[in-house]
């Protein structure tokens, strides 16, 4: 991968984290399965996208928790769908 793409991309192999992160409207923009048990996600870096992982880390990000599922459940299916 291109190191200014790599400074540019904000990852993460949580999928609850990934979860919140599209809860709030950040998209992942691309994913990784080089290491068969488990899959990294990528998203762009920004503020919005340092905020919400700081609130998740910390616990405090709120959610409505049917729509948060929903999130997992879209990211689960994207992950069966490619392997």
């Amino acid at each position: 991968m291109n190191k200014n793409l790599d400074k540019n991309l904000f990852s993460t192999n949580s999928l609850g984290l990934a979860s919140g992160l599209q809860y709030f409207g950040l998209k992942i923009e691309k994913f990784d399965r080089t290491f068969p048990s488990k899959i990294i996600f990528f998203f762009n870096r920004s503020p919005k996208l340092e905020k919400i992982k700081n609130n998740f880390l910390i616990g405090n990000l709120k959610v409505e928790p049917k729509k948060y599922l929903d999130e997992i459940k879209k990211i689960k299916s994207i992950i069966y769908e490619n392997l």
